[in-house]
């Protein structure tokens, strides 16, 4: 009974890691569709989602279809689901949140972990413009975005406008505040957006892996 026992620990730690691996080979954009697809009315309004073809980067994967055939997206009113390439995308959200649970992720880190990725979306929506034709400061065409960023993320409105908006750099004796230029502040806002999508990522892959060590000593151990 007792080895039985630990063959059946062994073949759940298999298969814990082949519905993880398989999760976070496929978490390249895919994930943010099955958090849109999936969430509750709850979760919608917590992580202030919005329809697909609302958010700019997601508009930009159905107009590069030799990157991921987002072109076959579309919402089906008849199935009440997000299908893409025929998947079930509300599934998939539920597959998702199992395999967290399995390699235990808290309730209250895997809404984090939403909260942090839709957050990047609506980041992606920040436009920019000049303030006067003369001056090469810009501003904010759409401010509203703020706030919902700002609350995601948990950080201070005011810093992150002024992140988005301004970089800072030191002379000899002197730190000055430098606005951005028009050309750059896109560039600068994607940057921002790509390294919290790679630190999120990374972070997951540590906790994961940090997970699995210990079950597999935990299993070691009871042999």
């Amino acid at each position: 009974m007792k080895i039985t026992l630990v063959l059946l620990k062994g073949d759940m730690n298999h298969i814990e890691q082949q519905i993880w691996q398989r999760d976070m080979i496929q978490w390249n954009y895919h994930v943010f569709y099955y958090l849109l697809a999936g969430a509750s009315e709850e979760e919608r309004k917590s992580f202030h989602l919005l329809k697909p073809e609302e958010y700019h980067y997601l508009n930009q994967m159905t107009k590069k279809s030799h990157k991921l055939h987002w072109d076959n997206y579309y919402e089906s009113e008849l199935q009440d689901c997000f299908t893409v390439e025929g998947e079930d995308l509300k599934h998939d959200f539920e597959r998702l949140q199992l395999a967290m649970e399995m390699v235990g992720f808290l309730p209250s880190t895997r809404k984090q972990i939403f909260s942090l990725l839709s957050a990047i979306l609506h980041l992606g929506n920040i436009r920019y413009k000049k303030k006067t034709y003369r001056d090469d400061s810009i501003d904010i065409c759409n401010p509203e975005v703020l706030p919902t960023v700002s609350e995601l993320l948990e950080v201070k409105e005011e810093m992150l406008l002024e992140a988005l908006t301004t970089r800072k750099t030191v002379t000899v004796g002197e730190r000055l505040i430098v606005p951005y230029k028009l050309a750059e502040a896109g560039t600068v806002r994607d940057s921002m957006a790509k390294s919290l999508y790679s630190a999120l990522f990374d972070w997951i892959v540590f906790r994961t892996n940090h997970a699995l060590l210990n079950n597999k000593d935990l299993e070691d151990s009871s042999k």
